[in-house]
């Protein structure tokens, strides 16, 4: 995958369309002490099932503090079994016939720990976490990263260059993350979500951060909570967007259980090209849910 112009394509130049759905399990392994991520990831079952929903493209959150096996992390992971399971789980689903979004969704500053996620990346750990997993998947063309799940509370300006929080730490802007991956030498396609919780794009193109190998696309999440939840917002908002750079809407979800919302993003996506991929596939629920990303997924892949 790599980008040209306003498209994500494959090697022979095609349009990729990512369209899928979120495994969270990873990102909660502290909070779960690892039972629901240790269950598998994921499981073969549902990517046979994701498969005959046309969907090609999954996105696993990860939390900084297992990868990096600091701060708390449970006792199993010590030894790397945390990375040793997320490359296992990436290599199938690339067999599979995925793409993988590997996303930084919890992280902590200092020795806190990673129970939920922050204002943006810290500077204590972040960098040092995308060093890592670039280097882990340097030569994997089927992988692109998420620099921070969802920016917010801060200023375009700090989501660039990074600054000191109210809380007392310093964070991590987009520019250090995308420079500690590419020092790696990894290439790979980098999502960068913008404020208001990766909702709200309306000064990335003014502060996007340089890349020597001109790689960027916009992360976009769509939740009926957002600020920006309807087809005039989204053309005002990130239609211009879609011109100049990749957008893909890596959470798209409603929480009053309707579908309303979820339907009219679809149709717009698809009009200006975004990707869409579902939050989320949480297994527990997998059975309730698989009749609505079918419904889903298969209307995003416009089939």
């Amino acid at each position: 995958m790599h980008v040209s112009g306003d498209q994500i394509v494959d090697g022979a130049g095609k349009r990729i369309e990512l369209v899928g759905f979120n495994d969270s399990a990873a990102s909660t392994c502290i909070r779960t002490g690892g039972t629901v991520f240790v269950n598998g990831m994921p499981p073969s079952g549902q990517v046979s099932l994701a498969r005959t929903w046309h969907a090609d493209a999954v996105r696993i959150p990860l939390n900084e503090d297992c990868w990096l096996g600091i701060n708390g992390v449970p006792t199993q992971f010590a030894t790397g079994t945390y990375q040793s399971t997320i490359v296992a789980a990436v290599s199938a689903l690339n067999s599979a016939g995925f793409y993988v979004i590997l996303d930084l969704h919890w992280n902590a500053p200092g020795g806190r720990v990673a129970k939920g996620q922050e204002l943006m990346a810290d500077t204590d750990h972040s960098p040092a976490f995308w060093s890592s997993v670039a280097e882990t998947f340097r030569t994997n063309s089927s992988v692109m990263f998420d620099l921070y799940n969802e920016p917010h509370g801060i200023s375009w300006s700090c989501w660039r260059d990074g600054c000191q929080v109210p809380q007392g730490w310093h964070a991590a802007g987009m520019q250090s993350l995308v420079d500690a991956v590419r020092a790696t030498g990894a290439t790979q396609v980098l999502l960068l979500g913008g404020l208001g919780y990766s909702n709200d794009e309306s000064g990335w193109s003014a502060y996007e951060p340089a890349d020597p190998d001109h790689e960027l696309a916009a992360s976009l999440h769509v939740h009926n909570v957002d600020a920006c939840v309807d087809a005039s917002c989204w053309t005002a908002e990130v239609g211009p967007l879609t011109h100049v750079v990749p957008v893909v809407a890596t959470e798209v979800g409603e929480r009053d259980q309707g579908s309303s919302m979820v339907d009219a993003f679809i149709g717009w996506a698809n009009t200006y090209g975004v990707g869409v991929l579902g939050w989320e596939y949480t297994r527990p629920y997998a059975s309730a849910l698989e009749q609505d990303f079918a419904r889903v997924l298969t209307a995003g892949a416009g089939t």
